[in-house]
């Protein structure tokens, strides 16, 4: 994770030997490293920084060719290496990048350059002598024999970065075959004095085609991965824009203002009312914590206080006050209107003073006498 670049052929080789025992593997899957990195995900950074070594930049995460997987060549290289008679291949490759154009392009801002992960210290002592002899292999090969030993999997969730190398990875020796007929093509293109007979530039034509088809099966699993990982992305900064346009737009508070008025007090009571009853339906002989009368009449007369206030209302009590905090009373216990209705009618015929449906509902109350009508009105 933190050493030098001469060991590291090494290391690989001893790690994709010992990863034959299970036990090896199993502990292997459980390491973190000091970067909060699984080892799969550490051996596919290693595998881009073999891409930025070998080809001198890691251009993307997906396959920049079908002509050359590997070594990156683009399009137009690979065909400037082909005859004239060869157009299809080129134009085929040509069509590769057009199809992948849009999804490479993002990545590619981000590359991983050589002078970049020197910066890093990636590349300690590269170029030193006991490093000379490996600068020439391409440790991807190793890099594959361990995620092969690792089944390809990782403890700690990948990125969708990391899950396109990781296809490539996958299908390593494919690319290599890949590789390795191209350079048979352009051995054979370069010795004038040698031509394939027909049927072996049938066969070759054919096993060629059979690789590019396979190579651009891989690029198009790579940028649906990363297409669909953009896709979430722009929802993402959709969504973070549509909530600070709104912030900006009605303030933080806006939301606390179209609140409707409810006395916290109030509902606190129909909470434990709702336990109350609950409990006293149940088969338990024991009947819940229940609000008293008066904690009834007092939530009843803030929650129309609160509404006063709302309206903008003068904040003196009235008889149709009294009224209203009743109807509160009456929904709270879960008594209908019409009981309200009648008790007034009937606290009407009683007292001669008193008549809350008539003219006096502007008559000015204390909240203590509506407190006193809604504990006289529970009964």
């Amino acid at each position: 994770e933190t050493g030098s670049f001469a060991p590291r052929a090494h290391l690989l080789s001893c790690l994709a030997d010992l990863l034959v025992h299970a036990a090896a593997v199993e502990q292997c899957q459980e390491w973190v490293g000091a970067k909060q990195q699984s080892a799969t995900q550490l051996l596919l950074q290693v595998w881009k920084e073999e891409e930025a070594r070998l080809v001198g930049a890691s251009g993307g995460f997906a396959l920049q060719s079908t002509h050359r997987p590997l070594s990156g060549l683009n399009s137009d290289a690979a065909a400037g290496a082909d005859d004239d008679d060869d157009d299809s291949d080129s134009d085929g490759d040509q069509s590769f990048d057009k199809a992948h154009k849009g999804v490479r392009s993002a990545p590619t801002v981000g590359m991983t350059t050589m002078a970049s992960l020197r910066i890093a210290g990636r590349f300690d002592g590269l170029g030193s002598v006991e490093s000379s002899v490996l600068e020439a292999h391409d440790l991807r090969a190793k890099v594959y024999a361990v995620l092969h030993n690792l089944g390809f999997t990782s403890s700690i969730s990948l990125s969708a970065d990391e899950k396109a190398t990781m296809e490539a990875a996958r299908n390593y020796p494919l690319l290599c075959d890949a590789e390795a007929w191209r350079d048979v093509q352009e051995e054979l293109e370069a010795n004038e004095g040698t031509r394939p007979v027909t049927a072996d530039k049938s066969k070759l034509d054919a096993k060629l085609g059979e690789l590019e088809r396979g190579v651009a099966t891989i690029a198009e699993i790579q940028s649906q991965i990363l297409e669909s990982e953009s896709a979430n992305m722009h929802s993402e900064m959709e969504r973070a824009m549509l909530y600070n346009m709104r912030v900006q737009r009605d303030g933080p508070q806006r939301q606390v203002a179209h609140q409707t008025s409810r006395s916290m007090f109030r509902a606190r009571l129909e909470a434990k009312a709702k336990i109350g009853e609950m409990v006293a339906s149940s088969h338990v002989a024991y009947r819940g914590p229940m609000p008293s009368k008066a904690e009834y009449a007092d939530a009843a007369i803030d929650a129309v206080q609160e509404a006063m206030l709302a309206e903008q209302e003068d904040a003196s009590l009235r008889m149709r006050h009294a009224e209203a905090a009743l109807v509160e009373v009456a929904r709270t216990r879960g008594l209908s209107d019409a009981k309200v209705a009648e008790y007034l009618r009937a606290k009407a015929d009683k007292d001669d003073g008193f008549d809350a449906q008539a003219g006096e509902k502007d008559k000015a109350v204390t909240r203590e006498e509506i407190r006193q009508l809604c504990v006289e009105f529970q009964g």
